[in-house]
Parts: structure tokens; C-alpha cells; sequence
């Protein structure tokens, strides 16, 4: 860690669906909120063609994905919700209001709930080198889904 640069570590066994929205919030280039770090082992942002008023909506979308990931109950969707595809059960959006958001980040599918099986198993083998006796229990392997598919519609800080 460089000087007076946070970095941060997962300490709590951080739900998967968390993991997922950080690493979507780093690979979209999202700014906002800007006290969440950025996570390891999770390339940048590549250039985009967005405009700053689609990146905007993109950040307003994508807020409200993570306050209802992360507080269900305290920001409940006022739409139905649905599974993105590719996601399994990790990423649910609302069924209007998020199609910038649901567009975006279908191409990060798979290296999403990738990083989030290697972060749970990375943390969970910590967890037991320091603690013997714990019992943190694997995350559930996902499956792959071909293309030809028919998915559900539904730190350490300084």
C-alpha cells in the first residue's frame, strides 16, 4: 500500500450481490458515491463514448441498483424487479427505469460473479487460516449460459 492511499480489503464476508454492483461501479467508470474505493484485481473504467448526460443516468441508475442492493428494505423498488441475464441471481434490476444501467453492463457478466466467486473464496480461505475453527461456507459455484440460452427475466482503509 502506498502512502496515505486507502486500499481496501474485504473483512466481513461481503454478500456476493455487493461484490458484483462494486465491480460493476469500477468497470462502468462510476464516480459516485465517491467514498467507496476502488476494488484490486479489477481493471478501470475503458474509455467511453458516452455522453456526460447518458453517464449521468448511467450514475443515477446505477445508484439506485446499489442502495437497493445493498438496503433492500430501506429502498425498496417501486417497479417489479428482474433477473439480468448471465447475472444468475446477483443482479436484479427494476423492469422500467434501469435500461441504460441493464444495457451497460450485460458484457461484464461473467467477469462480475467471476471476481465476486474468487473474492468469497479468497476471503473465506483467509478467514479459516486465521481462524481454524471457522466455518465460512462456499459461495454457490455459478453455472455458464451459452448464448443460445433463455435466462430468468427477473479495507483496509486509511
Amino acid at each position: 500500500m502506498t502512502a496515505g492511499q486507502p486500499e481496501w480489503v474485504i473483512r466481513e464476508d461481503a454478500a456476493a450481490p455487493v461484490l458484483v454492483a462494486l465491480y460493476l461501479r469500477q468497470v462502468l467508470g462510476i464516480r459516485s458515491p465517491e467514498e467507496l474505493p476502488s476494488l484490486r484485481r479489477v481493471p478501470p473504467a475503458p474509455p467511453t463514448k458516452r455522453s456526460d448526460a447518458a453517464q449521468s443516468e448511467l450514475e443515477r441508475q446505477w445508484r439506485a441498483y446499489w442502495a437497493m442492493t445493498v438496503e433492500p428494505q430501506a429502498h425498496p423498488s417501486p417497479v417489479p424487479l428482474d433477473l439480468v441475464e448471465g447475472f444468475d441471481a446477483l443482479v436484479t434490476l427494476p423492469v422500467e427505469g434501469a435500461e441504460a444501467l441493464r444495457e451497460a453492463v450485460a458484457p461484464f457478466a461473467d467477469d462480475a460473479t467471476d471476481f465476486a466467486q474468487h473474492a468469497h473464496t479468497r476471503y473465506a480461505r483467509e478467514r479459516r487460516r486465521h481462524d481454524p475453527g471457522c466455518r465460512t461456507a462456499p459461495m454457490r459455484a455459478r453455472s455458464r449460459r451459452t448464448s443460445g440460452s433463455s435466462a430468468g427475466a427477473r479495507t483496509r482503509s486509511s
